[in-house]
């Protein structure tokens, strides 16, 4: 099997992965965003095997592990949905974990929020744990209350959100939903 990563459904260490977790060589993952490995800068696009098909695998992450030519080659991995299944908070060794304590402290965060500043801190950090992907949540004032909107964004290819010719009632072109 060299040069092929086995597909299992086991949970492992990343500490018993070859070529994954050491001094020198740290864990890195890439997300699929826009059509595109994106790493965050961690290593050269030019350095990794990519994918065949990396259509409508948007939000799929990926391993990635050093192979003998010093490329590296991108291991599908399996994440948790945030549902009652997969990732329940009634659980006690789930609810404790810190991922867990920050997710509710980030949706109480935003059930609480006051103003549009308010929104964006807490959007920002439910955002460092959960994939919150073309999710758009905006602000909406209006005199009957203040509200809280979410949306589902199209994105063109280079993730630039996507707008029809249709204007709002504030003059502003009308996002594509």
């Amino acid at each position: 099997m060299v040069g092929r990563i086995p597909y299992s459904t086991e949970e492992r260490s990343l500490n018993d992965i070859l070529n994954v977790r050491s001094e020198e060589s740290p864990a890195i993952f890439g997300i699929i965003k826009n059509g595109t490995l994106a790493t965050n800068g961690k290593i050269n696009d030019s350095d990794i095997l990519k994918p065949t098909d990396m259509s409508r695998k948007e939000g799929r992450m990926y391993l990635l592990i050093k192979n003998g030519k010093g490329m590296y080659s991108p291991a599908a991995v399996r994440v948790k949905h945030f549902n009652a299944k997969e990732f329940n908070l009634k659980d006690v060794t789930v609810a404790e974990t810190p991922m867990a304590k920050n997710i509710i402290n980030s949706i109480n965060q935003l059930a609480n929020v006051q103003s549009n500043d308010d929104l964006t801190e807490a959007v920002k950090t439910l955002g460092r744990d959960l994939y919150i992907g073309n999710v758009h949540i905006d602000w909406v004032p209006s005199e009957a209350g203040d509200a809280i909107r979410f949306t589902k964004v199209e994105r063109d290819a280079l993730g630039r959100e996507v707008y029809t010719d249709e204007l709002t009632p504030q003059g502003k072109k009308k996002r594509k939903e």
